[in-house]
């Protein structure tokens, strides 16, 4: 009897990509891109959770785990996942800048084809770089442990690691856009006083909502910096690329909390860079390395799907469908359909699975399920919660704060998130990088203090506790929290529960 384990919770994630999370397990992608024996043939995905089968799990995590005792290895793994991570980027960037009116069927097809390929090829970095890093980072805190005398779990040691961690820091789109985010105010805040005094004004009582004159000149540069961060609130070809509305209130937050408790400097660190000797030295530099290419191949993923809407759009309209109903098809069967120039599938299929759907592969055997039967599913989930008014994790950032929570564990509901909400959520990506800007802390399931939620919260300078397990499902929208990160453990205590009525009042 095979046993499964809980691996992470992604909800409303579309059947397009998971039918690539699929092609990317086969054994001669792991060969190709991990030179490991096999890939993965057990896989099921039912209610946002991810699950594996413990054995095969097991038998990949103890193979890979010997490879990266070999520092050739790890170079080989870096660099191969950079080179499949920037030809996603090149051919999102193309797709971005082709029109698709006038193609013909063919034409649409070989797009589509060379979109799958690329993609899949960055699906086997996917999940594994989460078992390789955390091995890494666990090196990296027994060496300076031991370089600076201080205990391995220790908070200085962790604030240590971060400090250091951000000294010749690799810039991902997500930080840097923070960074670009931030000019973009100052040149508001020099050149055009009235718009600058109008984002202040933005979410006051009086003037709520209110949208400033913008000058052809600013208009030109939010667009351009649109064009390169729009695809931070999508994930996988799921939600809405961020509008000029959108970055006004991201602007707004900004100055609003320019001079608050927010921005404050931490406290500088004492201790003797040079006492990191020559091996230490190369492992942080492996784990910089391994923190960037995490996030650069999610960004990959995210922005080549934002890139490609259009050539996804002209699919669904020659096929009598929208977007949104084309993403809810298998790459397989949108080939299917552009050969036979109509839909492969029930269309009722499509339209069962935009509802609700899991699906179940073993034996490398997939099956898509929806209604009864993923219902079923549902109910014999191996995940175990216990109800708490109170949890803890890992402090990633300092602070202290209280106030209503947000829940993001689906891919649909980012949208509701409100200025000075506690973000809530299994772990972030840059699909929840908006949401953080306007939160007043951050909370995630999974995660560790170099996790994508620690280092978008430094630059934000915002509490953030991780590793609170399960976070998601014992807090809910509405909740009353007090975060209290002050120390290494964080502490989140529910202070009155969600009133019945609140998803009807917000």
């Amino acid at each position: 009897m095979k046993t499964w384990i809980s691996a992470l919770q992604r909800k409303g994630r579309s059947v397009l990509f998971q039918s690539y999370v699929l092609q990317g397990y086969m054994d001669s992608h792991y060969q190709e891109s991990l030179c490991v024996s096999r890939g993965v043939s057990h896989h099921h995905y039912i209610d946002g959770w991810v699950m594996l089968e413990s054995a095969e799990f097991g038998a990949f995590k103890s193979e890979l785990g010997k490879k990266l005792k070999n520092e050739v290895y790890i170079d080989f793994f870096i660099a191969h996942c950079k080179l499949v991570s920037e030809e996603l980027f090149d051919l999102g960037n193309q797709l971005f800048k082709k029109t698709f009116d006038d193609a013909s069927l063919s034409s649409l097809l070989s797009e589509f084809m060379n979109l799958t390929s690329r993609t899949v090829r960055v699906i086997p970095f996917l999940t594994t770089l989460a078992v390789i890093q955390k091995d890494i980072e666990n090196q990296l805190s027994e060496a300076l442990s031991k370089v600076f005398d201080l205990p391995f779990d220790s908070e200085e040691l962790k604030s240590i690691i971060q400090d250091l961690m951000l000294k010749n820091e690799k810039m991902t789109h997500v930080t840097q856009s923070i960074k670009d985010l931030r000019e973009l105010i100052d040149y508001v805040s020099e050149h055009e006083s009235l718009t600058y005094n109008g984002l202040k004004e933005r979410f006051s009582e009086n003037c709520k909502n209110i949208t400033p004159s913008l000058s052809k000149e600013l208009l030109r540069k939010m667009n351009a910096y649109l064009e390169e961060y729009d695809f931070l609130p999508t994930d996988y070809y799921v939600g809405t690329p961020t509008t000029i509305n959108q970055l006004l209130d991201q602007m707004a937050v900004f100055i609003c909390n320019k001079n608050s408790q927010k921005t404050e400097q931490s406290p500088l660190l004492s201790y003797d860079e040079l006492l990191l000797g020559d091996f230490e030295s190369k492992l942080l530099s492996k784990v910089q390395d391994m923190h960037f290419i995490r996030q650069h191949r999610i960004e990959a993923l995210f922005k080549s799907g934002r890139q490609a809407r259009g050539l996804l759009t002209e699919i669904g309209q020659r096929l009598g469908l929208t977007y949104e109903e084309t993403i809810y098809m298998t790459y397989n069967e949108i080939v299917e359909s552009l050969i036979a120039s109509e839909l492969s599938i029930d269309y009722s299929i499509i339209a069962d699975r935009m509802i609700d759907y899991g699906l179940v592969m073993e034996d490398r055997v997939i099956k898509y399920i929806t209604s009864e039967e993923l219902t079923n599913a549902k109910s014999k989930l191996p995940v175990k919660v216990e109800s708490s008014n109170k949890l803890t994790g890992e402090t990633a950032y300092n602070g202290k704060c209280s106030g209503e929570a947000y829940v993001v564990d689906d891919l649909v509901n980012i949208e509701g998130m409100r200025h000075g909400n506690i973000l809530v959520a299994p772990m972030t990506s840059p699909y929840h990088v908006s949401a953080m800007m306007i939160a007043d802390a951050v909370l995630t399931n999974e995660g560790g203090i170099l996790s994508h939620a620690a280092i978008i919260c430094r630059e934000l300078k915002i509490p953030c506790i991780v590793g609170l397990k399960n976070a998601t499902t014992i807090i809910k929208s509405g909740d009353n929290l007090s975060v209290n990160a002050e120390s290494s453990v964080g502490i989140v205590e529910i202070l009155d529960s969600t009133p019945e009525n609140w998803q009807s009042k917000n």
